[in-house]
């Protein structure tokens, strides 16, 4: 297990689906009364013929899922192609209940029982001010908008992205990759639902994927729905996922992972427990997050009862309130290998000795105090400061900026300033426009005294391990 964690899982960037058909979903359409237009001019929608096999076919009978499962199936027997959803909700509080192997769900993509790769687009159209500003799924001017308001209890999965068939766990024989990006799900407490299933896809590509539920963000642990928010699996240890931004809120697991994924930012509110192993889909891989934000967590952020085989790497963990010190960072029963370089608010620090280890388990962990990445302000020699700024902590790689502001030292004596956290081994300074020679070491900088009235301002970036 030692070099688990060495092994690099590289990033996939999407690119244009050739040759494919790319089609529309409007959540608005004469049948609903939000348009005086058929589907609001998208290919399918709300007035889809139920069954439709092409786009702008109408009923009635109408499609029972706002034409999203019509648009998903019209596109799988084209052989793939890309998915673009116009803003508005698109409630699936009334779409019936389907049943996929051991599952349940309301939106699904098809096996693929072919030997020809199917790649599979869904695309949300966001908003003009960015992604995340829209926090309010009850509200139409939002994101792309997977809403389901049901008050019963109606099985596993919200929407399920399932294309194993009958070969559980086996992802490459499926022959489907599927790339998601500015979706945004919210999942009723009452529907007792995952709301994303990704279960053993050729390889999924995520983009931004917002998940939510209808409780509030921050909470004591009592109304979280008890299943996961995200279950992202490829069932085999060759291929991988790779995601931009993931957020996971009011469950009380974050992410099931199952295979190599790589995230560049995760962030988990009001969870129980943050991340843990699919052990449905095998062992042995790797998770890399370049960035972990999490608050009010209740259990562990990793968790691993079943002693399941992997490794998981988190460049920095951002730790907020909402999470005591007797939380701890992982509960593992064994086999688990991490390397997490951990900041954090407050004066508890979750701690290392609170953490439950097996006797094959293997941790780096490194805490940094939100107050030691900072040194707030050092005053110049004569006049003016200097802020040292951490940007970057891990155990091979760490870089400060550090910002001068008015310095001056009209003296001969030269100004020494200490790091916040040392490097280990080396340090360059990689940028300095400040007009002062400033001179590095794995401790801290060295001002030379310029010994004159003038005033410096600028940036100096130092860089090493």
């Amino acid at each position: 297990m030692s070099n688990i964690l060495h092994t690099y899982v590289p990033k996939v960037k999407y690119k244009n689906i050739q040759g494919k058909p790319y089609v529309t979903v409007s959540a608005r359409g004469i049948s609903n009364g939000l348009s005086d237009t058929y589907n609001d001019g998208a290919d399918f929608g709300p007035d889809t013929l139920l069954g439709a096999t092409s786009p702008n076919q109408y009923g009635p009978p109408y499609t029972q899922t706002v034409g999203v499962q019509e648009a998903i199936n019209y596109v799988f027997n084209q052989g793939g192609g890309e998915i673009f959803f116009k803003k508005g909700i698109y409630d699936f509080t009334n779409s019936p209940i389907i049943n996929i192997s051991a599952s349940q769900t309301k939106i699904y993509i098809p096996a693929n029982t072919s030997d020809t790769t199917i790649n599979i687009a869904m695309i949300g159209e966001g908003i003009a001010g960015g992604f995340w500003e829209e926090t309010n799924a009850n509200a139409s001017s939002g994101d792309v908008l997977f809403v389901d308001r049901t008050t019963t209890i109606y099985g596993k999965y919200g929407v399920l992205f399932y294309v194993s068939g009958a070969n559980f766990g086996f992802g490459l024989e499926n022959n489907v990759n599927l790339y998601l990006d500015k979706i945004h799900f919210k999942m009723s407490l009452a529907s007792n639902a995952a709301a994303v299933g990704i279960d053993t896809a050729g390889r999924s590509i995520i983009g931004k994927l917002y998940i939510e539920t209808d409780q509030p963000s921050t909470g004591s642990g009592s109304s979280l729905i008890s299943r996961g928010g995200l279950y992202l699996s490829t069932g085999d240890t060759s291929v991988y996922n790779s995601a931009d931004t993931i957020y996971i809120q009011g469950y009380q697991y974050g992410l099931h992972v199952g295979g190599h994924t790589h995230i560049g930012h995760l962030i988990l509110q009001n969870i129980g427990y943050g991340i843990l192993p699919d052990t449905l889909y095998g062992s042995g891989y790797i998770v890399d997050i370049s960035k972990l934000t999490v608050q009010s967590l209740y259990g562990a952020l990793i968790y691993n009862p079943n002693s399941t085989q992997f490794g998981i790497n988190i460049d920095t963990l951002d730790i907020g309130d909402g999470i005591s010190g007797s939380i701890p960072l992982i509960n593992d029963a064994g086999n688990l290998s991490a390397r997490i370089t951990y900041h954090y608010n407050g004066g508890t620090t979750p701690s290392p000795s609170n953490l439950t280890v097996g006797s094959s388990s293997s941790y780096e962990l490194i805490p940094v105090a939100v107050s030691d990445m900072y040194q707030s302000s050092t005053n110049g020699t004569t006049a003016g400061t200097v802020v040292m700024r951490m940007v970057k902590n891990s155990t091979q790689y760490k870089k400060y900026i550090i910002i001068f502001s008015g310095y001056e030292n009209d003296t001969t004596t030269n100004q020494t300033i200490s790091y916040p956290l040392p490097f280990n081994s080396y340090a360059v300074i990689s940028a300095n426009n400040t007009g002062l020679t400033i001179s590095a070491t794995t401790s801290g900088i060295t001002i030379t005294a310029p010994n004159s009235t003038t005033t410096y301002s600028g940036i100096v970036i130092v860089e090493g391990y």
